[in-house]
């Protein structure tokens, strides 16, 4: 799931809820979470806070993370999609 803290296609509350629903239907060794926050290079400040507010480092481990445990998600869900399956991604020695 990428681009998550910027509004636009979809609300952090969308995505919550669309992950819940691919999680509920058993594909969470599927899903890595990333809002590629480090590219804000190139925003002013000013943009930054008044269009985008929540695309920062720390939004998926603490904000986004909590909406998703609001929907029932357990930390084990969580380790998996952020630490587990990105692990399973770079560790592979050929392309998927």
């Amino acid at each position: 799931m990428e681009r998550i803290a910027l509004p636009h296609p979809r609300t952090s509350e969308q995505r919550a809820d669309m992950i819940t629903a691919l999680i509920e239907r058993g594909y969470a060794n599927c899903i890595t979470l990333s809002h590629d926050a480090g590219r804000m290079h190139g925003f002013s400040e000013e943009v930054k806070a008044e269009r985008i507010p929540d695309w920062c480092n720390t939004f998926v481990p603490l904000e986004f993370s909590q909406l998703l445990r609001d929907r029932g998600i357990s930390a084990d869900f969580i380790e998996q999609m952020t630490t587990h399956n990105p692990r399973t991604i770079f560790e592979q020695t050929q392309p998927y």
